[in-house]
């Protein structure tokens, strides 16, 4: 690499920019699975209907925090 390239500072400003997408992103793509969830855990079995939704409504709420 030149001295030019090593000595320019990288911008803090892009790489927070590029975080907040990349981070929207991922928030909104586990969003959009909760509604899932208590089919999910009904497929594993073991649970019904109420206690499906009572642990989907726990790991919504989770993932919250």
């Amino acid at each position: 690499m030149s001295s030019a390239t090593l000595s320019r500072p990288v911008s803090w400003k892009k790489n927070l920019i590029a975080l907040w997408f990349a981070q929207v992103g991922t928030t909104l793509g586990f969003s959009f699975t909760f509604p899932f969830y208590p089919l999910f855990f009904e497929e594993l079995g073991g649970f019904t209907t109420e206690r499906a939704a009572f642990w989907a409504g726990l790991a919504g709420w989770v993932f919250g925090l």
